[in-house]
């Protein structure tokens, strides 16, 4: 849009409101926030993947019967590399955006 704020010609006055609201929307001061939540969300999200995937990694070890210390260690291995992965993968992003 590059400092355009006068919508375009022919649409009605609700469509002029809502073209100069977008823009106001639009704007690079509302980014920052948009960014910390979408970070927040994430990180919720790898953490609830991560406890999801560690519940059988330590459920199948203790069935092979490991103990609880050993299943939990097993659990939380598994738990590393999910976690792992999501963090490259976040860091590529990144850095390909």
């Amino acid at each position: 849009m590059c400092g355009v704020t006068t919508p375009p010609v022919g649409l009605t006055a609700l469509e002029k409101q809502l073209h100069l609201r977008f823009l106001t929307l639009a704007t690079p001061h509302h980014l920052p926030g948009v960014l910390v939540a979408v970070v927040l969300l994430t990180t919720a999200l790898v953490i609830v993947v991560a406890l999801l995937a560690a519940a059988p990694a330590g459920k199948l070890a203790r069935m092979e019967g490991a103990t609880y210390p050993t299943a939990f260690t097993r659990a939380a291995a598994f738990t590393a590399v999910f976690t792992l992965a999501a963090t490259v993968t976040a860091a590529l992003a990144a850095l390909f955006a």
